[in-house]
Order: structure tokens, then sequence, then C-alpha cells
């Protein structure tokens, strides 16, 4: 039984993940506004052009789909 529990759980931790954890605290810091900028594109179509339930079926209308909703969301923020 003592050998069970000196078993442990291997983690998997890419290569990007070592170098965000070993990187300087102001470049994470830069890295997460950028970051949240780009989320926040995300979540907008998500919330308002429907990219959480995709209307078509298959990886390439889906693909259409998606760079559309992306064209779209571009457009508006260039008009503002």
């Amino acid at each position: 039984m003592e050998e069970r529990a000196k078993i442990g759980h291997r983690v998997y931790v890419s290569g990007s993940h070592l170098l965000y954890i070993k990187a300087d605290p102001e470049e994470k810091k830069k890295a997460q506004e950028k970051r949240k900028r780009i989320e926040a594109k995300f979540g907008q179509a998500k919330r308002h052009h429907r990219i959480v339930r995709i209307r078509y079926r298959g990886r390439w209308r889906v693909a259409i789909q998606v760079f559309m909703t992306f064209i779209v969301t571009n457009l508006k923020r260039m008009k503002l």
C-alpha cells in the first residue's frame, strides 16, 4: 500500500509555459496585457457573433464561418 502512495502523476508542461514561468515579471505583465486584449475579441465573437454554437458542420464550413466572423469584428473595430 505504501508503494502505491509513492507513485505520482505525470504532468506535461509545454516549452512555452516553461519560458513563461522563467520569464521576467515585467515581460509576464506585458504578455498578460496582450493576451487580455486578444481574449476580449474572442469573447466578443462568442457573445455577439455565435461562435459558441457553430451553424455548419465540417471543418471547411466552420473555418469559413469563423473567418467571416472575425472579418466582421475587425471591420467593426476599424469603423470605431
